[in-house]
């Protein structure tokens, strides 16, 4: 969601992708599966954000608009995503041991401790998705 909504995949994996990897570390997950969950998934929004450089020039260059270029680009991403949630999905459930909900709860308090979150933190991220869905009709 994160590149969906910022256009960028290097961006998305170095900001977010490094905090998951930590949360993931935290709970004892399989970092290789979620390293590849994060990049794959950053890789996926940039590929279909109306906001990336790569979407944008490439039917500049084809000599299309954006969005049919995205709406032909999903016959291929779509399929990919699906089965890439499936593998990670089943990996994933696979390596939960009995301990995981204590770890949540070790992470989520640490995360009480150190800082202030409320509902105001999710606004902007929120307008700016909001702002980008009505600019997109003609892709949604």
């Amino acid at each position: 969601m994160v590149s969906l909504c910022t256009g960028t995949s290097w961006g998305s994996a170095g900001t977010v992708g490094v905090a998951l990897m930590g949360v993931a570390a935290g709970m004892d997950a399989n970092l290789a599966a979620v390293a590849g969950a994060v990049v794959s998934g950053a890789y996926f929004g940039d590929k279909i954000s109306p906001l990336s450089d790569s979407t944008n020039f490439a039917p500049v260059v084809a000599g299309t608009d954006l969005y049919s270029h995205i709406q032909h680009m999903l016959w291929t991403t779509i399929p990919a995503f699906i089965l890439s949630a499936v593998v990670f999905f089943f990996v994933g459930s696979s390596d939960v041991s009995a301990d995981t909900p204590e770890k949540v709860t070790a992470i989520l308090a640490n995360l009480e401790q150190l800082f202030s979150l409320n509902v105001f933190l999710i606004l902007p991220p929120a307008s700016f998705c909001g702002v980008l869905s009505t600019s997109c009709q003609p892709f949604l």
